[in-house]
């Protein structure tokens, strides 16, 4: 019969373990990470992508705030929850950069995807823009990707943003690419 203190050992034996186990899995990542991240000689890949200043809000919470006013006008079902968010981060980003090509898309795609007439359809899209630079117009982040998820009695939201760079390009950005995911 095995004691209580055998018992413990055992389970501190296990655990350590596990936890190098992990610490090996997560040396190994780190190190594919590294190779992969090299090119042209071994000179390490660099990004340069600005960091958010410290006590920038989360992009989820300043989305769901923008998009509210489309959010309360439609039955809360998954399906219109992400037409409707993913809408709101294209005319997002929309006031952000303004080119005319995509604000005519805009307009098609709200004109086509809620069933309005094409007057309706650009005020609505005017208006978006509108609340876009009056309530949120210290936020220079743009919209990337974002995704949906049904958890029960409510959504969550999960939004990726990235802060835009001199001479960066928007569609590179995912400006427009939004409305096309799934």
């Amino acid at each position: 019969m095995m004691s209580e203190e055998n018992v413990d050992l055992e389970g501190m034996k296990k655990d350590q373990r596990r936890r190098q186990k992990k610490l090996e899995r997560r040396r190994r990542k780190a190190k594919a990470w590294r190779t992969a991240a090299r090119r042209d000689g071994g000179a390490p890949v660099s990004l340069d992508l600005p960091l958010p200043p410290l006590g920038a809000g989360k992009m989820s919470d300043q989305l769901k705030a923008y998009a509210r006013p489309l959010l309360d006008q439609f039955s809360p079902t998954l399906e219109n929850a992400n037409a409707v968010l993913r809408l709101s981060a294209v005319l997002w980003n929309l006031a952000t950069i303004d080119i005319p090509l995509l604000r005519e898309d805009a307009v098609e795609e709200v004109a086509a995807g809620f069933e309005l007439p094409r007057e309706r359809a650009e005020a609505l899209v005017e208006t978006m823009i509108a609340r876009r630079r009056t309530l949120f117009a210290d936020e220079p982040r743009m919209i990337v990707d974002l995704s949906v998820e049904d958890r029960g009695a409510t959504f969550h939201l999960n939004v990726a943003s990235a802060w835009p760079t001199p001479g960066a390009s928007p569609m590179a950005l995912g400006a427009a690419g939004i409305l096309a995911d799934p």
